[in-house]
């Protein structure tokens, strides 16, 4: 569940469950995304809406202003691929026709944007897959023919956390992606992928965790107020929440 802002200073929480009540195997009653609005006295009880129930098996949101809206646009990964959704009216709607990625299972995406105002979509493929992917477009654009698909590494195994943002300071956007299972080569952990062209089409791969991160959720934010992103980590076969401060 994220806060996510549906006005210039309206927010709701945004409750993202697995699938929907009853639902087997990704079949039956959809996924019921709803969001919250919270009262002046939080006590109280909170208005609901209803944002979708299309979608059968869910795992990750996301969620970006696109163009000069003041709301948020919520993007939502899962079986179907990704569908977005924005607040107006004094409702949640559809943000665009069609759906930015279509035909591909996702189970972890997030959102940047690049210097050059162009929009990026890092995703994890499939559900609990073993591919990080870039989508690369231009900025504000949902439509599948003007995302440029690129495969940056098939070596995890229960990929199950992404973020993007620039952690090394060079003005461009990295990835940081982690799994949770041992891979062919019997590792789990988090690789940081910073791009080597202007185009996103290749990258080179760091290390930040080798094999002492079985990783369950990732998150970045700057912590200690340095103007650089930290990294926080959780995993639960290996027990553990870690913070990877980021010293460059």
């Amino acid at each position: 569940m994220y806060w996510v802002k549906t006005g210039k200073s309206n927010y709701q929480l945004v409750v993202l469950p697995l699938h929907g009540r009853g639902n087997k195997g990704g079949e039956g009653a959809g996924v019921k995304v709803i969001g919250y609005e919270k009262p002046k006295d939080p006590k109280m009880a909170w208005k609901t809406h209803l944002i979708d129930e299309s979608m059968h098996l869910t795992h990750n949101m996301a969620m970006m202003p696109l163009g000069n809206q003041a709301a948020e646009t919520v993007f939502i990964a899962g079986k179907e691929g990704v569908k977005s959704f924005i607040f107006g009216d004094n409702k949640w709607k559809r943000a665009q026709e069609p759906s930015p990625i279509q035909g591909q299972s996702l189970g972890e995406l997030s959102l940047a944007k690049t210097t050059g105002a162009a929009s990026i979509q890092a995703a994890i493929e499939p559900m609990h897959g073993n591919q990080v992917t870039v989508y690369l477009g231009p900025s504000g654009q949902l439509n599948p023919e003007n995302l440029k698909r690129t495969v940056i590494d098939e070596s995890l195994k229960e990929g199950h956390g992404i973020v993007t943002g620039d952690f090394l300071g060079t003005g461009t956007i990295q990835i940081v992606a982690g799994w949770r299972m041992p891979n062919a080569d019997g590792k789990i952990g988090i690789k940081l992928y910073e791009p080597i062209d202007a185009a996103y089409t290749s990258f080179r791969e760091y290390w930040i965790d080798e094999n002492g991160m079985a990783m369950e959720s990732l998150t970045a934010a700057d912590l200690n107020g340095d103007g650089k992103l930290d990294l926080i980590a959780a995993g639960r076969a290996t027990n553990n929440l870690k913070i990877y401060w980021n010293r460059r």
